[in-house]
C-alpha cells in the first residue's frame, strides 16, 4: 500500500479567492428557504391532522 505525502499533495493545490459577503448571502438565502419550507410543510400536515380529526 503507498503512502502519499501531504505536503507534496497539498502543495499543488489553489483554492480560488473566497468572497464572504456572497457566501454569508448564499447561507441566508438557503436557512430562509429551509424554513419556508418547514412552515409549509407543517401547515399541510396541520391540515391534514384537523381533517382526520372532523372524520372521526
Amino acid at each position: 500500500m503507498s503512502k502519499i505525502k501531504t505536503a507534496d499533495t497539498l502543495g499543488n493545490v489553489e483554492f480560488p479567492s473566497f468572497d464572504a459577503s456572497k457566501a454569508t448571502d448564499q447561507i441566508r438565502a438557503f436557512a430562509e428557504k429551509g424554513v419556508e419550507q418547514s412552515k409549509e410543510a407543517y401547515a399541510k400536515l396541520k391540515t391534514g391532522a384537523e381533517e382526520t380529526q372532523k372524520v372521526l
